[in-house]
Parts: C-alpha cells; sequence; structure tokens
C-alpha cells in the first residue's frame, strides 16, 4: 500500500513536471515507472514510447518497455524492442542478462522454442543479477509451455513408484523402524 501511495504522489508531481515541459526525460521515465507499477500498463507503454520517440536508442528503456508489451501479450513487438535493445546495448550492458531472460519468455509464448533455449543459454555469459535465475526451473517451464511433456512424464513415472513403494510398505509387517528404513533402502 505503501508503495502504490509513494507511486500516486510521484505520478502527480511528475505530470505537473510534464505539464511544463512535456519532453523532461527523468519526469517521462519517471512517469512510465509509476504507471507499471501502479498496473496501468498501457499508459506505461504509450510513455516509454513518447520517451524512445526522442531517445529511440536507449537499451534499457527498451528493455522496460519490452516488458510492457510482454505484459500485453503483445509478444512480436516485444520481441522486436527487445531484440532492438540488445543490438543498442554494449555486450557487458548490466540490462543484458534481462533481456535474454525476457526473449526466452517471450519466445517461449511465440513457441519458438530454439531461439527461447538459445537465450536461456546467453543468460548464462553474464554474472548472476541480485535474484539469481534458477536455469534449470526456466528451461523445465519453457519445455511444458511448447509441449515436452518428457520432464512430466519422468516426474509422474517417479510418483507412481512411490505409490507402490508406498503399497508394499503397507502390506508389510512392520516390525520396527530400522527394518522400515532397510525395506525402503532395498526398494529405492
Amino acid at each position: 500500500y505503501a508503495m502504490q501511495e509513494n507511486c500516486e504522489t510521484s505520478l502527480e508531481a511528475t505530470e505537473y513536471l510534464l505539464a511544463i515541459n512535456e519532453k523532461h526525460p527523468e519526469a517521462m521515465l519517471t512517469r512510465a515507472s509509476n504507471l507499471f507499477y501502479l498496473n496501468r500498463i498501457e499508459e506505461a507503454h504509450e510513455q516509454y514510447q513518447a520517451y524512445l520517440a526522442l531517445y529511440p536508442d536507449e537499451h534499457a528503456v527498451l528493455y522496460l518497455d519490452g516488458i510492457c508489451l510482454t505484459n500485453l501479450e503483445h509478444f512480436e513487438e516485444a520481441r522486436d524492442t527487445l531484440i532492438h535493445a540488445l543490438d543498442v546495448s554494449t555486450p557487458d550492458a548490466p540490462e543484458c542478462i534481462h533481456i535474454h531472460s525476457q526473449l526466452t519468455y517471450v519466445y517461449s509464448k511465440l513457441h519458438q522454442l530454439d531461439l527461447a533455449l538459445d537465450h536461456l543459454e546467453m543468460c548464462q555469459q553474464y554474472p548472476q543479477p541480485e535474484v539469481p535465475i534458477d536455469y534449470d526451473l526456466a528451461r523445465g517451464h519453457v519445455l511444458l509451455e511448447n509441449g515436452f511433456y518428457e520432464i512430466e512424464t519422468e516426474i509422474n513415472k517417479i510418483i507412481v513408484g512411490l505409490g507402490i513403494l508406498n503399497e508394499k510398505l503397507d502390506s508389510k509387517t512392520k516390525e520396527n523402524e530400522y527394518e522400515n528404513y532397510n525395506f525402503i533402502a532395498d526398494e529405492v
């Protein structure tokens, strides 16, 4: 609630500043950011577009607009915007890992599995961000979203196997915990 209140207050202040100077770059970005945090994604996208009309090669802003487009489910446009962000950034820019990560998600949504996995792999070239990326989890999500259910099938086999093991345990006389432990260890 406090964050929302701060965003609303900040949004109001930036709108006053933009009324005086509609091309004030910091005010434009602050307004877009506040709109995004207030879940007014379409308006945030429009504000980022207004900023990018003046400063078209700002890779960090292109990345933020790509997130807006992703949230709006405009995946083709998000892909194009994010690719442009990579094109205009330097390879060591801290946003690159996030751009590749976002492209992984976008390509997955577009059912372009190879490109999604390529960008996930590219993320691993960079130092981990403050909140690390779980690459195995991301890969599993991409595979499942694109119709690869081998992982799910393997998990189901394990679950079924555990169910059979539990049936054997229930039918076996349980004399003491030590014997049960040995039985489980032998079955696994």
